[in-house]
């Protein structure tokens, strides 16, 4: 009788703890990081036979575990898809960033640039005409400041994607110190409370999973569930282990680099972040210096392009051209061992700038920086403001006694790009030669002139078509028409005479005449620039300015499409780990309430068998 109550006695509790169990999954199922429970239970044996006991059969059920549904390989999946979906999301928001910075429209830097050439075509319709003049030069004052503009949006957007990956690498370092004091919980409760295990293992995955959408880590788990953590694979630099977690930090001159400071000292570096948020971002920055240095080529082209026809050209004084563009400037970098947090902010001035590069030191002792060049010469001092030849230096932030800044020159930034010119007078729209047919010119033809750059002008000159069958021409002095040279032309109406190139275009006759003269001041010769507006497009297979615009944004709009359709890849991937994930781990409600309610059966069926051997054994007792 004893036998039956005891087995009636350990169904009770077996289904009291399975259904503590389940009540324990329906509460958690809305918990983060809560996985599925289960009880796992075995019949217990009977006696076995001796000399002095015969066999019995089974005397009920035992529980043996609280089971936690978990499964390594399904877990390091997860934390994998959510590192790369986590690095996807991040270089598709900065990819967005770039594109958005240069957008097509009238409002964008295309619509400017239009603007600019359709300035340069008026000027070459009416060359001596000031207000035409006054609008070609403001907009390439637009235009410069446009292209600046957007250099200094990418320059912006490169500081705060820098300062999101530190953030992030903070993150990381908040996650390893919380994982390493969960690992000493769990050293604590030693391998065989299981039970005690649970949340703790549960608080470890979760917190597994925040710290692989930082940075992609490779995980092995203890005997006894402490976790091992390593950067990116199983021979990557140490993250986490028993002896405490890593420090991590951020630089990123050129590329972003993680720095690694295990628990006993020892350093180490790396550029290789393939996954996570760290590396999405670092990405993000690889892809927005990408972008710079393709605008700088652009710029670099405009400004070269037209500064070469400008020079070529004289001004309405009849003054040879100057550079329309500049792109000269500076950069300040702060050393790496500066213990303050200052910000600096360079403008040039008109006059001939200082011979870099400079050094600023802060002299706590005074409370102003000093600035000194190469041979260490004192140039100026200030507490927020160095006034220097052609530069004004602004500081600002908290400065420590010490703290270093070099400046050094630098060129071909868009950054940079300025208007060089500040009168109107001085576009140089008119060709410095003025090529017009002679009075009494009876061809249909046109004679184009160049001349190799560095060269010395011309004197006046005529040139003249003695034989167009045979292509004979010939250069005559003015005034007297003593023949300088003769020659003749190529297939192509191509021929060059005293270092003068000419090409003849179109049907000449007989004794035509192209006259060539100094342009005059106040002409109204406009060839220079149209010859600048024809930078629009592009001739002969050359892309035009506009054509490298299109270029640029085309080229950022295919990357921000793969940027997209990899996050696309990475989520689909992520959502099938989770649904997996959840299938093992998750807590269904429907699930649970028929498990429920099959315990509760038990629970009832085991009282009611206790029950049952209470009375038959009270029943017995009154009997005797």
């Amino acid at each position: 009788m004893s036998d039956m109550m005891n087995i009636a006695r350990s169904g009770v509790l077996a289904s009291r703890t399975a259904l503590a169990i389940t009540a324990e999954n329906v509460a958690n199922v809305n918990t983060e990081g809560y996985r599925r429970r289960s009880v796992a239970t075995v019949t217990a044996a009977g006696a076995q036979t001796t000399p002095q006991t015969l066999p019995t059969g089974g005397q009920g059920v035992s529980v043996t575990e609280i089971r936690r549904a978990f499964d390594h390989l399904l877990a390091e999946r997860g934390r994998t898809a959510a590192s790369a979906q986590a690095s996807a999301m991040a270089h598709q928001a900065v990819a967005e960033r770039i594109e958005t910075q240069l957008i097509p429209g009238e409002t964008g830097l295309d619509g400017t640039m239009r603007g600019f050439f359709d300035g340069l075509a008026r000027l070459a319709a009416s060359p001596a005409d000031m207000t035409t003049r006054t609008q070609a030069l403001r907009g390439a004052q637009a235009l410069a400041d446009g292209i600046a503009e957007i250099a200094d949006g990418f320059l912006q957007l490169r500081a705060e994607t820098v300062a999101q990956a530190e953030l992030s690498a903070a993150r990381a370092q908040g996650l390893l110190a919380d994982l390493h004091q969960v690992s000493q919980q769990i050293g604590q409760l030693g391998a065989r409370q299981t039970e005690g295990h649970h949340p703790l293992a549960d608080r470890r995955d979760a917190l597994l999973a925040d710290l692989a959408r930082e940075l992609p880590i490779a995980v092995s788990l203890g005997e006894d569930g402490r976790p091992e953590i390593r950067l990116g694979s199983d021979a990557g630099p140490l993250l986490l282990d028993r002896a405490g977690p890593a420090r991590l930090s951020i630089t990123a001159p050129d590329q972003v680099t993680l720095h690694i400071t295990a628990p006993d000292g020892s350093q180490r570096e790396t550029r290789l972040l393939s996954a996570g948020r760290l590396g999405g971002l670092a990405m993000g920055v690889g892809a927005i210096d990408m972008a710079r240095q393709e605008f700088d080529q652009l710029a670099r082209n405009l400004a070269e392009g037209l500064n070469q026809l400008h020079r070529a050209g004289v001004d309405i004084d009849g003054q040879p051209g100057q550079d329309l563009f500049r792109l000269d400037g500076w950069t300040a970098t702060p050393a790496a061992t500066n213990a303050g947090q200052v910000q600096v902010q360079i403008r040039l001035g008109d006059t001939q700038a200082a011979q870099g590069p400079l050094e600023i030191v802060f002299d706590a002792s005074l409370a102003e920086w000093q600035a000194r060049d190469s041979d260490g010469t004192l140039l100026a001092s200030g507490r927020d403001r160095l006034l220097l030849p052609g530069l004004t230096v602004d500081l600002a932030g908290p400065a420590r006694d010490g703290d270093r800044v070099v400046l050094a020159p630098v060129t071909g930034r868009a950054l940079d790009l300025r208007v060089a010119l500040s009168d109107p007078r001085m576009l140089a729209a008119s060709a410095e030669i003025t090529v017009a047919p002679a009075p009494g010119t009876s061809g249909s033809a046109r004679l184009e002139f160049g001349r190799p750059a560095g060269s010395p002008a011309p004197p006046p000159l005529d040139f003249v078509v003695t034989d167009p069958a045979t292509g004979e021409v010939a250069l005559q002095a003015v005034p007297d028409g003593a023949v300088l040279a003769t020659a003749t032309l190529g297939a192509d109406g191509r021929v060059s005479m005293m270092g003068l190139d000419f090409q003849l275009v179109g049907a000449a006759q007989a004794g035509d005449r192209f006259t060539l003269r100094p342009t005059g001041a106040a002409s109204g010769n406009g060839d220079v620039a149209q010859a600048m507006a024809g930078q629009r497009r592009g001739e002969g297979g050359a892309l035009g300015m506009l054509d490298q615009l299109a270029r640029v944004q085309g080229d950022l709009g295919t990357r921000t499409a793969a940027a997209q359709r990899a996050h696309a890849t990475a989520q689909a991937r992520l959502e099938s780990a989770e649904r997996d994930e959840a299938a093992l781990g998750g807590v269904n409600l429907d699930v649970e309430a028929a498990r429920m309610a099959q315990l509760q059966q038990s629970y009832q069926a085991s009282a009611q068998a206790l029950s049952i051997a209470r009375s038959l054994f009270e029943t017995l007792l009154r009997m005797i």
